[in-house]
């Protein structure tokens, strides 16, 4: 059996949902880089509605998110990212398509492509795009945290699914679009969670641990963080977003 392709681009939020649970489950892969040739021939053979991500394993080529994430899921070793009790599934299920429908869309296609990807390009951005958005990335956030609210780790509890990994680019990449880092030391509630504040000598040392595993993923992913930080990027998120939108605020006047 031959290692998978990835076709797409570096910065693609769904590209790099993919690669991320390849990057988990510890599957060596290749990537082609299809931002010279999308739209032409080339791309359009892997993809009739060219998008991106496309993945090719042996004589399979697949395209669109869900499908690939659920093939790689199931196609390689390790823990399992899908939840065998039905209702944790339906969960899983529910958080895919409100990322595609509503995470994505506002986070991404509006904010980060007016406030990011336009000005990097020359291009003007129109923040009468991002006044629209913000509102309903305030209400995403505001879900994402109340489903956190359990205190586990990750969406649906004490283990990742593929939900995870649906929503941590978006969330990853809106964060960039105020500010190239956030600094958690500014929630001290959030510290905890990433082994900084308040911890024991022994779970420091597991922090630390975490940290080098997530040094190592993300020199493997190019500039990505592992999903491990879910739950630190959507809190410190919910925690500052009006300070740091005042168009939120704005729009509600």
């Amino acid at each position: 059996m031959s290692d998978p392709i990835v076709y797409g681009f570096p910065r693609s939020t769904f590209v790099n949902i993919v690669r991320l649970i390849l990057t988990h489950k510890d599957v060596a892969y290749q990537f082609h880089d299809l931002e010279r040739v999308m739209g032409k021939p080339d791309h359009l053979a892997l993809h009739p509605f060219n998008r991106v991500p496309i993945l090719k394993h042996d004589d399979l080529t697949v395209y669109e998110t869900s499908a690939i994430a659920a093939y790689v899921d199931e196609a390689f070793g390790g823990v399992s990212l899908t939840p065998k009790d039905i209702k944790a599934r339906a969960r899983m299920n529910q958080w895919i398509s409100a990322v595609n429908n509503y995470y994505y869309p506002y986070m991404i296609y509006h904010v980060t492509h007016e406030r990011l990807v336009f000005p990097e390009l020359g291009i003007a951005s129109d923040e009468k795009v991002v006044a629209h958005a913000l509102p309903k990335v305030e209400t995403g956030l505001a879900v994402a945290e109340r489903q956190l609210a359990h205190g586990k780790d990750f969406l649906l509890g004490d283990e990742l699914s593929i939900a995870d990994f649906y929503l941590l680019p978006s969330t990853f990449a809106f964060s960039l679009t105020r500010r190239r880092a956030i600094d958690v030391s500014e929630i001290p509630g959030i510290l905890p969670l990433v082994g900084t504040h308040g911890q024991s000598a022994r779970n420091a040392k597991s922090s630390r641990r975490r940290t080098a595993g997530a040094d190592r993923t993300r020199a493997r992913m190019g500039y990505f963080a592992p999903a491990e930080i879910l739950t630190v990027t959507v809190r410190v998120q919910s925690a500052r977003f009006r300070a740091r939108n005042p168009f939120v605020s704005e729009q509600r006047r």
